[in-house]
């Protein structure tokens, strides 16, 4: 720490920085619908609409999000039992664990 006990400010963007922070399976804010149980990791409102992380547990069969896009966010997947269809645009790909 620098001599006056605050944290060392981003060079980029003159902002201390963050803590790290590790969320366990489970852990967070749980939200249930039919077939489905989503966890939220990091919000919108934790991350000032920069970054969403949400643990999603779908039962086999179930539809989930309909075809949406977003304009300022990509989304990534972490399939970690059974497979998970993804469709992108006319393309569908069955993504498997891992």
């Amino acid at each position: 720490m620098a001599d006056d006990d605050q944290p060392p400010k981003s060079l980029s963007t003159g902002c201390a920085p963050r803590q790290d922070r590790r969320f366990q399976t489970g852990e967070g804010e749980v939200l249930t619908t039919r077939g489905s149980r989503i966890t939220l990791k990091v919000t919108s409102e934790l991350s000032n609409d920069q970054l969403g992380i949400y643990e999603i547990e779908i039962e086999p069969h179930t539809v989930g999000a309909q075809l949406h896009f977003h304009r300022f966010m990509d989304e990534t997947f972490i399939v970690n039992k059974g497979t998970l269809a993804v469709k992108h645009g006319s393309s569908e790909v069955e993504a498997e664990p891992g």
